[in-house]
């Protein structure tokens, strides 16, 4: 039996004793076909435009729609011939249908490429472009890298179109990809794993004449970076990409870094880190024992000082120098001096509390804390000393007051023993030996063993003025010279 269904026209059997041949179903196709077209254009206006022919609407026969748009691209095509332009590709099933044709029919996804070397692994290379750092993530110790990311191995299993030329590329539909063989690759310590999607993927699939594949994605990818902070703000943190083969050995698969393997934007910049990306050479990763093919890069964050200093450093070395401007102020002025000196020590202790609280957590004293441990400890040394000489002060008065007071009890009692005695109304001689023994004891003048205490307060005071600030100016040099040194920030790199 061989049926045709043409619009209205009831189908046309024709018994026949034997099958038909292949042929008479399509001829009948094919001539019914032209007949409902040419039907189509007699029906048709001409000079009217497509658009205007027939819209959708209420009642609309959308079959007879589909086929006015099959014939508007039809005589589209035809208008570019004749205008000597190569005809559009409008449907994406001939784009489709040309990638599935890549393939042979024997085709195993699960089978390793023949390396185009025999007797030699197949290499893999790979190439990648770092776009941006998205995320620095402290307290989780994170870092999140936009990336373009790039495999290339060859395939000759692969049917590449007949028209394609050696050294051209040849795009196909990533959707093949999910349909051929790819390298099995992770990234060791990874936490995500973004790919980017608007309408499809962005990911782009090339083949050459000899079965060279290029692989290209646009990605996210979120690493474990291990942290120490231990010299913050002046750290650097150093964070490892590892690309390694889950599943071939170095035996069967090798990787490449692929010219000029890794490019890094230009537009490349952070606001608190100078980023610097370094290459290392392949490497193998030996796994109990066997050894898996990888790849390396770091990622270098270099933390920049600018905002430290002017938020940190600066203001806190002027809260000490304001403690040292305390000493200019006389003992004496006990309420100006001790409010200068102690508003300056609970502005440092504020500051302080608000400098760790922007730090990143961890359980060791940092750069910063000591830095700023030390300008408290300046201040707080500035209030200590003026409280001692407060009270070599004291002493010195108390003293003073002691000494008079045993002076005029002195006197007194000599004036009274230099008096005659009267003896039953009668005079006797002053008493001799109480006068010798007044003058021998030297109540005038103090004893050799007492110490003068005002004049030490005053001789404390003349030495911190000088020794606060050397010492404070020997602090510096030598905390700023160890960090600055230690993680090179005057070198060329």
């Amino acid at each position: 039996m061989c049926c045709v269904f043409v619009g209205d026209v009831n189908c046309m059997t024709q018994s026949l004793t034997s099958p038909p041949p292949p042929f008479l179903c399509h001829s009948l196709f094919d001539s019914v076909r032209q007949q409902q077209q040419q039907q189509r254009q007699q029906q048709r206006a001409p000079g009217r435009p497509w658009s205007s022919r027939r819209r959708p609407g209420p009642g609309t026969d959308w079959t007879l729609l589909a086929e006015d748009w099959e014939d508007r691209q039809e005589e589209e095509e035809q208008q570019e011939e004749r205008a000597g332009r190569p005809a559009r590709s409008t449907s994406w099933l001939t784009s489709n249908t040309t990638a599935r044709s890549v393939l042979p029919p024997d085709y195993d996804m699960l089978e390793k490429p023949r390396s185009p070397v025999p007797g030699q692994p197949l290499k893999v290379s790979l190439s990648l472009k770092v776009r941006d750092i998205q995320d620095i993530n402290e307290e989780h110790m994170e870092l999140a890298t936009e990336m373009f990311l790039r495999f290339y191995w060859t395939d000759s299993r692969l049917i590449p179109p007949e028209t394609l030329k050696p050294g051209q590329w040849f795009n196909l539909h990533p959707a093949i990809f999910d349909q051929m063989w790819k390298p099995i690759t992770f990234v060791d310590h990874m936490k995500g794993l973004r790919i980017y999607k608007l309408i499809s993927p962005a990911s782009s699939l090339r083949m050459q004449s000899d079965g060279f594949i290029r692989y290209s994605v646009l990605l996210t990818v979120t690493i474990v970076c291990k942290m120490s902070f231990r010299d913050y703000p002046f750290d650097s943190q150093h964070c490892v990409f590892h690309l390694e083969d889950y599943s071939y050995r170095t035996e069967e698969v090798v990787y490449e870094w692929e010219p000029p393997g890794i490019e890094v934007s230009p537009d490349l910049t952070h606001d608190h880190y100078d980023i610097r990306v370094e290459v290392l050479a392949t490497q193998n990763y030996s796994h109990h024992t066997m050894s898996f093919p990888a790849l390396e890069f770091h990622v270098n964050l270099q933390r920049r000082l600018s905002f430290h200093l002017l938020q940190t450093f600066i203001p806190s070395a002027l809260f000490v120098w304001v403690g040292w401007l305390s000493f200019l102020v006389p003992p004496e002025v006990v309420p100006g001096r001790m409010v200068l000196t102690i508003t300056t020590l609970l502005t440092l202790t504020a500051m302080f509390n608000a400098v760790r609280a922007e730090s990143p957590k961890a359980s060791y004293a940092k750069a910063v804390d000591i830095w700023m441990a030390g300008c408290v400890l300046f201040v707080f040394f500035a209030l200590s000393e003026y409280v001692i000489v407060i009270r070599m002060m004291a002493v010195a008065e108390k003293k003073k007051k002691k000494r008079e007071r045993e002076l005029r009890e002195r006197e007194l009692s000599a004036s009274n023993a230099a008096r005659p005695i009267r003896v039953n109304g009668g005079k006797v001689a002053p008493n001799d030996s109480t006068e010798s023994e007044t003058r021998s004891n030297g109540t005038s003048t103090p004893c050799s063993h007492e110490v003068a205490w005002d004049v030490m307060a005053s001789r404390l005071e003349r030495f911190v003025l000088y020794a606060y600030p050397i010492t404070f100016l020997a602090f510096n040099v030598a905390y700023w010279c160890y960090y600055l040194f230690k993680h090179s920030y005057f070198s060329d790199s």
